[in-house]
């Protein structure tokens, strides 16, 4: 009701702003650890993060029935994840852990941001340094970057891209009465032409076959990069700042004219095609 009465005459504005953060417990004086969390944690995670696209989708829904030129922006202006702050840290200061379940959640999130890129103008992740899903940490003179850091960092190719329509049907990631799929894809064609297409599989268990349909493509050459690691909670510490991140994929081949790709588990993978 609130969206639809200020769409209805949209003067002197020209977006609507959306805050949504991501709560493993969704209780907000219990919001669940940063590491050290169990697979149904972990499952609550990527079930919590998914509910802003039934937000958006809502959001533009309403914007569409009074807006259908889309001169309104949906801007996504503050999300990520919110865990209880780190333990003999100042709570007020909102810190917090940084894992690689962190990289993955920020990779669903941009395959939302992706497939309602014509109403999502505009997506904040909340913090940079050190706050809330933070993508530096730093203690005086000292700097890492985190999991979130490089699923950023692999998304770059995306910036400036047109989005294109992805359909998939793939297998479900079930704990307990927790049910969603394991798999997501998105895909965009950059201003040099060539294809990104991104891969996430939230199942920190199981790897998964994916076979893609990419018309128009022939059999391009594929380069790709994957990022996972060996626990659900793996971090990256001032004493070892590379334990997560980014290394080639290979893992991508053509089969009678589809793209199959065998996803790790609990890792994101960009590919770039190029035809």
């Amino acid at each position: 009701p609130w969206t639809e009465a200020l769409v209805r005459d949209p003067r002197g504005f020209d977006a609507v702003s959306l805050h949504y953060y991501t709560l493993p417990t969704g209780d907000w004086s219990r919001k669940g650890a940063a590491t050290g969390f169990d697979e149904t944690a972990w499952a609550q995670t990527f079930q919590r993060t998914r509910r802003l696209e039934a937000m958006i989708v809502g959001h533009d829904e309403v914007m569409d029935r009074h807006d259908p030129e889309n001169r309104l922006g949906l801007m996504v202006a503050e999300w990520g994840a919110w865990y209880d702050p780190t333990p003999g840290t100042n709570g007020a200061f909102l810190q917090q852990q940084n894992s690689l379940r962190d990289a993955l959640l920020a990779a669903v999130n941009f395959g939302i941001f992706h497939r309602h890129a014509d109403r999502v103008r505009m997506a904040n992740i909340a913090q940079m340094v050190n706050v809330l899903q933070a993508m530096i940490h730093t203690d005086g003179p000292r700097m890492v970057l985190t999991p979130t850091y490089h699923a950023f960092e692999m998304f770059t190719p995306f910036q400036g891209a047109q989005a294109l329509p992805v359909t998939l049907a793939g297998p479900e990631y079930v704990v307990g009465e927790i049910r969603q799929p394991a798999i997501d894809v998105t895909a965009a064609r950059g201003e040099d032409g060539a294809v990104h297409v991104a891969l996430v599989n939230i199942d920190p268990d199981d790897p998964a076959e994916v076979r893609l349909a990419l018309e128009g493509l022939g059999q391009g050459a594929v380069s790709g990069r994957l990022l996972t690691a060996e626990r659900m909670d793996s971090l990256n510490s001032y004493d070892d700042p590379e334990s997560v991140r980014p290394v080639p994929f290979q893992g991508a081949s053509w089969t009678g004219g589809r793209l199959n790709v065998t996803m790790p588990a609990k890792a994101v993978v960009v590919l770039t095609i190029r035809a």
